[in-house]
């Protein structure tokens, strides 16, 4: 169970308003405060009951504006958020933050449209109010870190480019935006730019877990497994619950032959996230398939079908542990159902002249 932890001012705070019969009247600050401490531990929803307690007591406070709007994003309020930023901007042109949240809250609306028409409209006022934060704050990485995230979203993939490369140019070497450069090569195609962002993001942050896992996992796609298996391996020892990792971990090692560790590695990313990963269950079903035990398998390639059942790919496999176990009109309906989904699926269309049709 996570411990909450407060300065002695909250807690003496908190402790004057629950106690006192007519409730004490905590200060707008009193309350901002409290909500940007509860903010900054996670207690989102007290620091909701906390932003809207100072903009109620101070309703054209921009930065209580602002922290109502921030936490109101961040739980997924976002039209309520939009409104509030704005009003926050309205009264305070000059705090940067207001407008890299309102831009973020922006993009969020976007996400969200039915009508492409009104995405592209909503990407493009969140890259407006990047443009107006530029010139308040022209050297700030923060601003072109963002502007990139906007570009990226526009499908715009060089001036994304250009711009994550402007924010390293005012504070080199900063992870977010290394990893965000890198995303962005991988989008465009660009593997081994993609590898060397995740490469100096690592390096400027050793210790995060899940660039490590980020930069092994491409390593893998290169093709360079002992590398990947490294990295991999560094990531679950500075996080063992880190599933991600464990994922990729137990794809490399299966192929590089070692199946127990594949196993080992599979199964910890399907303990921690029993739904997220679909993959994992199928490397698991090959790996057993590998060691001779297709009932096993049967039982992971099914997991993975139910996860994902418009993979091709995972239906012809559970056909393979059904042909291998004697089920033939279960493996007839499985490769059936890979070549439905994928018409020029390589392998499917022999098996199933193989089992019969």
């Amino acid at each position: 169970m996570r411990r909450w932890t407060f300065p002695l001012a909250i807690l003496v705070l908190l402790g004057a308003w629950a106690a006192s019969p007519k409730k004490t009247e905590l200060s707008p600050e009193a309350w901002m405060l409290l909500g940007n401490r509860y903010y900054a531990e996670g207690a989102l929803d007290a620091a909701l009951i906390a932003y809207k307690q100072a903009v109620e007591k101070a309703p054209n406070d921009p930065k209580a504006l602002y922290g109502l709007g921030r936490v109101q994003l961040k739980i997924g309020l976002v039209n309520p958020a939009v409104e509030n930023l704005k009003r926050a901007l309205a009264l305070d042109a000059h705090y940067l933050p207001i407008y890299l949240t309102l831009a973020r809250a922006y993009l969020e609306q976007a996400a969200q449209a039915e009508d492409p028409s009104v995405a592209t409209l909503l990407r493009a006022k969140a890259l407006s109010v990047l443009k107006d934060a530029e010139r308040i704050a022209p050297d700030d990485p923060a601003v072109y870190n963002q502007e990139g995230v906007v570009y990226q979203a526009m499908g715009r993939r060089d001036q994304a480019i250009a711009a994550f490369k402007k924010a390293l140019e005012k504070k080199p070497g900063e992870p977010t935006v290394l990893y965000n450069l890198a995303m962005v090569y991988l989008a465009s195609g660009q593997l081994d730019r993609a590898i060397e962002a995740f490469k100096k993001a690592v390096e400027a942050n050793p210790k995060d877990p899940y660039l490590r896992a980020r930069y092994g996992a491409l390593l893998a796609v290169k093709g360079d497994d002992r590398a990947a298996q490294r990295a991999l391996e560094e990531a679950v020892l500075l996080d063992p619950e880190n599933s991600l990792a464990w994922n990729y971990l137990g794809q490399v090692r299966l192929k590089l032959g070692d199946l127990a560790g594949a196993i080992a590695a599979l199964k910890k990313a399907v303990e921690q996230k029993p739904i997220a990963y679909p993959e994992a269950y199928f490397y698991l079903g090959r790996a057993y398939l590998k060691q001779g035990d297709a009932k096993t398998a049967r039982f992971y390639f099914t997991k993975a079908v139910v996860l994902a059942a418009k993979n091709a790919d995972y239906h012809y496999w559970l056909g393979k542990a059904n042909e291998a176990l004697g089920d033939l009109a279960g493996a007839r309906a499985q490769y059936r159902e890979a070549l439905r989904l994928d018409p020029k699926h390589p392998g499917a269309k022999e098996a199933l002249a193989r089992v019969g049709p």
